[in-house]
């Protein structure tokens, strides 16, 4: 953990010699090549930033038995919480000093003043973790600054010069290391009010936020869960072109699951995408796990989606691998809009193009699995009584044009609204509805008119207790 920054006495020493190719590094989890790039809604908090500060010590060289450092920043855009040497090679040490500095903070440490603990030649070594923090620029702004090694840092001892401390087996001595310094780029955006995307279970289900998908599994069986990736877009009603191309980072957060398959066929993009760009590709890395996908509708037609109105712009299945012999056993899992998942290509953000520039959408939704090996209960209900009142009339098609269109209350159990039974909710169960009512259609299939459930029935679209019918 980060504790609070104390005033300390800083140990005096010999003046630093030459270097002898040590380096200190101070570094990020996410960093490459010494820059770290971090991008957020503008005016919003980056979160804790740690910092670590790494000593590399050369094949061949002295060892070494305690250093001095200061790490500088620049307090108009980053804030010191403070600094930990627990969990580094300094922990546990004779003497430590981590000191709160005019510009930064400075640290003194001895492993053992009589030599019997010392970090070896050819070894990479963890100091110091500093805890920063700051807020993200305006949109389309980027500040740059540095967390930097340097000398002269005023500690309460005087000014502090950054330097190690060798031990040769005979002597002591100081040396100056090579100084690795973080830049450090934050980048704000806004999200667009013309966007948004969000996940949809099969069937079309719309899940509130962070509500658990409960359901079970057979034994021995291994399912798939088809996601549906949705935008919706709502320009301005004079708008005559919507979204021309996206880019998605979706991750996904148990290795008890994996993607099975990932495709536009059958989407609203896919149907559109002429002589454009399509690339959907999966992710296993260090970057984390799930996928990205990148699509340009055209490169030359004027093709794009609607400007207003909900289109699926792509389809994942994601089947479960892990072990579903044992009863009782329970397998959970994330599915949610992540940036920054990285392919054969860079790092990859969820945008949206509308005419040429870049949108961040609102990401909605993300889906929570929670799944229980066992015979899977069956709730029974009525085909065609999509608004769940029991009968069967002109409300219920009322219901799911409001639904699909108007964004209306969501239908408790799937089935209920798939009145022809063709496995989707969409406007041709209300043609079904008002035909069979009005026109001499044919009436829904099993189960109706009275209650009753599937063979193969699915929990997570049709929960317990979501129908008038009881058990």
């Amino acid at each position: 953990m980060t504790r609070p920054l104390t005033m300390a006495v800083l140990l005096a020493g010999a003046l630093p010699g030459a270097a002898a190719g040590y380096t200190l590094r101070v570094t990020h989890p996410a960093s490459e090549g010494g820059v770290l790039e971090l991008e957020g809604l503008a005016g919003t908090p980056t979160g804790a930033l740690d910092a670590a500060v790494e000593l590399d010590l050369p094949a061949g060289s002295d060892a070494v038995f305690g250093w001095d450092l200061g790490l500088a920043h620049d307090s108009s855009v980053l804030t010191l919480e403070g600094a930990t040497v627990a969990g580094t090679a300094a922990d546990g040490a004779e003497l430590v000093t981590v000191d709160a500095a005019p510009g930064g903070l400075v640290g003194s440490v001895v492993l053992a003043a009589d030599h019997g603990r010392l970090l070896p030649a050819a070894s990479t070594s963890l100091l110091l973790v500093a805890t920063y923090h700051g807020a993200f620029p305006a949109r389309d702004t980027t500040v740059q600054t540095r967390l930097r090694l340097v000398d002269g840092l005023q500690g309460p001892g005087g000014p502090v010069t950054t330097r190690v401390r060798t031990w040769d087996g005979a002597a002591e001595a100081s040396s100056s290391p090579d100084k690795a310094n973080l830049i450090v780029l934050l980048s704000g955006f806004e999200l667009s009010r013309f966007f948004d995307l969000s996940l949809l279970v099969a069937g079309g289900v719309e899940v509130p936020e962070g509500q658990r998908l409960r359901g079970f599994v057979r034994p021995g069986e291994h399912p798939g869960f088809l996601v549906r990736t949705m935008l919706d877009s709502k320009l301005p009603p004079d708008a005559t072109s919507g979204a021309q191309g996206w880019s998605l980072s979706i991750a996904h957060s148990s290795d008890a699951f994996s993607i099975a398959a990932l495709t536009t066929e059958g989407t609203d993009a896919g149907r559109l995408i002429s002589g454009g760009f399509e690339r959907n590709e999966l992710v296993d890395n260090a970057s984390g796990r799930g996928l990205v996908s990148a699509i340009v509708l055209s490169f030359s037609k004027p093709i794009s989606l609607p400007p207003q109105g909900r289109a699926e712009i792509l389809r994942t299945t994601y089947r479960l691998t892990a072990d579903t012999s044992r009863a009782g056993d329970r397998f959970g899992a994330q599915v949610a809009f992540r940036d920054n998942l990285q392919g054969q290509g860079q790092p990859v953000k969820n945008v949206v193009t509308h005419l040429g520039q870049s949108n961040r959408p609102l990401v909605r939704r993300t889906l929570v699995f929670d799944l229980e090996v066992g015979v899977p209960p069956r709730q029974p209900f009525i085909r065609s009584d999509s608004n769940g009142d029991g009968r069967r009339d002109i409300a219920d098609a009322v219901w799911l044009v409001t639904e699909l269109f108007f964004r209306g209350p969501e239908t408790a159990c799937f089935y209920t609204a798939d009145a022809n039974g063709d496995g989707l909710k969409d406007i041709s169960d209300v043609a079904f509805v008002i035909g069979y009512q009005f026109l001499g259609g044919r009436a829904p299939p099993h189960p109706f008119p009275l209650c009753g459930a599937l063979e193969e029935q699915d929990p997570i679209l049709c929960p317990i207790g979501s129908t008038p019918c009881s058990g």
